[in-house]
This record gives structure tokens, sequence and C-alpha cells, in this order.
């Protein structure tokens, strides 16, 4: 076939080939200008909404508002045909020699700026939010029984007072940090008694702490493996991330039906960490026993109380608690204080803070929309 007729004008052959070179050329001309505008423009914004981390997307489906920014180009780009408005000159030797103006040839930024207007809205409906922010946070939640030994021994004076007054002092104060923390009683001598279940309530636990006195339970013994089976009773139904169970005591076991050894191994199978507290300075102390006639304490000095620290070592050891020694009063609250840091710092969660960054998207897009509708108002509107 021929690609021009004798005549010297082209074949339909060169009209269609020279069609789609100018669709071609038409179709270039805005994307380039979309991507001129489109580059500056997106790092600029990404440089400001990305911090330490990565962008995250709460609403990643508002990015099909996006499909409008193709749309646009489609519109105005490629189906842009040429206007059928012509121009009568009087000499067409003048229109020849004529050349496109700095308007003309940015006659596809309005277009360019719409675009990519329409693209950072979407960005912003989707909102990117930056995850660099990490915080450490206290996990709610923990179930705590305070198991207090309250056998005879407990009335010896050698942490500024009697034992017992010294753990209800203590107890009372740990109580009155809680916050959140349900927390429960069981007391213990020759058997173990629920003082009270565990509550959030803690007025209430305040009440019956403050009311305790040796002799409301028999204090002929000293049954630990009972106590800590009975404070398991409390957690076994608990829901709580941590469940832990503190031992107050001062002596040896020396009676009850279930060994302190066999307690420990139903405490770990529960997953209950048992934390156990010796207090007392020593196995021999005063123990007063009544007033005199002008009411003063009659103290019976050097009174034998035997102690097992290896014992309290083992059922500690054994389900993951600590165990510890007290021989005075700050000392228990010390301790207690620590064990309530170290349970709290293994629940601690590494939170992920996430900041919102939309607003640097919706700024920029909202200024490129004002901008294109300004250019199409006045110095680039078209006619007709």
């Amino acid at each position: 076939m021929r690609e021009g007729r004798a005549d010297g004008r082209p074949s339909r052959v060169g009209d269609a080939v020279g069609r789609i070179g100018r669709r071609i050329a038409r179709g270039i001309g805005p994307v380039a200008w979309v991507a001129a505008v489109a580059v500056p423009v997106g790092l600029f914004v990404w440089s400001r909404m990305v911090g330490q981390g990565s962008l995250r997307l709460a609403t990643p489906w508002a990015l099909a508002v996006g499909l409008g920014a193709v749309l646009v180009l489609v519109v105005e780009g490629y189906l842009d045909f040429p206007r059928s408005t012509r121009f009568a000159y009087s000499l067409g030797s003048l229109a020849g020699t004529l050349r496109p103006s700095i308007w003309v040839r940015a006659r596809h930024l309005p277009m360019a700026l719409r675009t990519v207007s329409i693209a950072l809205l979407a960005l912003a409906l989707a909102r990117p939010q930056d995850t660099s922010r990490r915080e450490g946070t206290e996990v709610e939640g923990i179930d705590i029984v305070m198991v207090l030994d309250m056998s005879r021994s407990m009335a010896a004076e050698d942490m500024g007072g009697p034992r017992i007054e010294a753990a209800k002092a203590t107890i009372l104060d740990f109580v009155r940090g809680r916050q959140t923390d349900r927390v429960g009683i069981v007391v213990f001598g020759r058997e173990a008694y629920t003082l009270c279940p565990l509550t959030l309530d803690y007025s209430v636990l305040q009440s019956v702490v403050s009311g305790l006195q040796l002799g409301q339970v028999d204090g002929q013994g000293t049954a630990i493996g009972n106590a800590v089976g009975t404070a398991l009773n409390r957690l076994r139904g608990s829901t709580a991330r941590s469940r832990i169970m503190i031992l107050v005591t001062d002596g040896d076991s020396n009676t009850g039906n279930i060994s302190p050894d066999e307690a420990a191994e139903f405490a770990q199978t529960l997953g209950v960490r048992v934390y156990t507290i010796l207090i007392g300075t020593s196995e021999q102390a005063a123990v007063t026993i009544g007033t005199d006639a002008f009411g003063l304490s009659i103290r019976q000095p050097g009174r034998y109380y035997p102690i097992n620290p290896e014992l309290l070592q083992r059922m500690a050891s054994r389900t993951g608690g600590e165990y510890a020694r007290a021989t005075s009063r700050a000392e228990l609250e010390d301790q207690i204080r620590r064990i309530d840091r170290l349970e709290r710092s293994k629940l601690q969660d590494i939170s992920v803070q996430y900041a919102e960054r939309f607003h640097e998207a919706l700024i920029a897009g909202l200024f490129l929309l004002g901008v294109d509708l300004t250019l199409r108002a006045t110095r680039m509107r078209r006619f007709p």
C-alpha cells in the first residue's frame, strides 16, 4: 500500500497514524503535569507525616475516593479533544507566526492540581497515623490474696510492737494504694479461714483488717498448707492476667491436712505465684501475757517460736514468686511494695500511641484545590 497519493495529499493510513500520534502526545502532556505536581507535593507531605516509626491507615477503605483523581485525569486529559471554536484572522500568515504563551503551555496545570488534591483528600480520609510513639502502660486486673498468720507467736513484740499489729498496718497501707486490683484476705492459725473474698470494695477490706485481733482464730498451731489451699480456692475462678498470693508468717508449719509443699504444687498448677515473707527478728521474742495492778504490760521474754525459712523459700521458688525476710515494720512495708512493683513490671505492656497525621494531607489537598479553582476562575479560564 502506498503511503501517499499522486496529488501529494497523505493517504488514509497516514491520516490514521497522525491521529494516533496526536492522541498519544495529548495523553502524555496531562500525565507529565500530574507527575510534576504530585512528586514534590507527595515528598513534602510524606516527610511531614512520617515520624520515627511508620504509618498505618485507620480507614484504608477511604482510599477508594482516590479513584476520583483517576477519573479527573481521564476526563480532563485523555478525553480533552480539541474545541470546535475557531477565530478568523485577516492574514493567515500572521497566525502562523504566533507562539503559544506560558499559560497555553501550562493548560494542563489546573487538571494536575485537581487530580493531586483529590488524591490527597482521599489519603486524609484514610486517616494516616504515625506509630512512632510507644509507651509502657500497666495492665489492670491483678488479683491478690493476702494470707496472714494469726497464731500465738504473732503476739511477739520485736517489730516496734506486736507482729500482728505491724502486719495489719502494712496490709492497710497496701490496700489504700489499690485502684483497680481485687484483693482478698485469708487468716490462719490452726485452721484457715477466708476473712474477705476478692473485692474492689477497699473500705470493707480496711474495716475487717482493722478489726482483727489475736484469738479470733485458734492460734494453737500454724497451718501454712491449709492457708495456701484456702487462698487458692479464692483465686481458682479468677480470670485476671496476674494472680498472686502474699503469705505473711512468723513460724513453721506444724499442723493442717495439706502440707505446704503440696499446696505449692497446686499453686504452680493453677499459675498462681506465691510470695512468702518471714517476719520477726529471731525465734525468741518477748510476749505480753497480761497487765499488772498498775495497768502495765507483763512481758514473758525468751519465748521460743521455731521458723523454717527453707520451706518458705521452696514454696516461693516453685511457684515463680520470691521469698523475703522482714525484721521491722519498715522492712515489711518495703518488701510488699517491692512485690507490687515486680508484678506490675511483669504485666507492663508496650502500647503503640497512634498520632493522627491526616492534617498534612488535608491541608495540602485543600490548598491545591484552592489554587486550581482560582486559576480556573481567573487567568486560565477557558472559553467556551
